[in-house]
């Protein structure tokens, strides 16, 4: 089970693949890109993975997608979702869109912080929702 957060390139340009590796390593989320491929639909897409937290971050269809693992709890939880805020902001400065969180159903902004707790509070809702189910 994952979390996400998407970015959306308003006119589906989105920027160049080096621009979102140095995005997501000043965030210190350790890179290892994945070979671009073809979904389903036709689409072009790439993925970036970062093994030590179980981040991965996709791209289709002028869409840049922050999946979390649904596994951290407390500070550590907030510590990879810090990673995923100083992402968004720099590939912010290229695409100039709110993030948007299908969870909540509604856009957030990483500079603000009752939409970072609540995104947080979400996310720690779905940890306890899927622990209930453990043997």
């Amino acid at each position: 089970m994952i979390y996400e957060l998407h970015l959306n390139a308003l006119d589906g340009q989105l920027p160049p693949i080096t621009t979102l590796i140095k995005a997501l390593t000043e965030a210190g989320i350790a890179c290892q890109p994945q070979p671009a491929g073809t979904a389903d639909g036709g689409a072009d897409y790439f993925s970036i993975g970062d093994s030590a937290h179980g981040l991965e971050v996709t791209v289709i269809d002028g869409v840049i997608s922050f999946s979390v693992p649904v596994t951290y709890h407390g500070q550590a939880a907030r510590e990879v979702f810090d990673m995923v805020w100083k992402a968004a902001r720099y590939v912010q400065t290229v695409i100039p869109t709110p993030l948007f969180d299908p969870q909540l159903g509604h856009p957030i902004s990483v500079d603000n912080a009752f939409d970072i707790e609540k995104v947080l509070m979400a996310y720690a809702g779905l940890v306890r929702h899927l622990q209930s189910f453990e043997l």
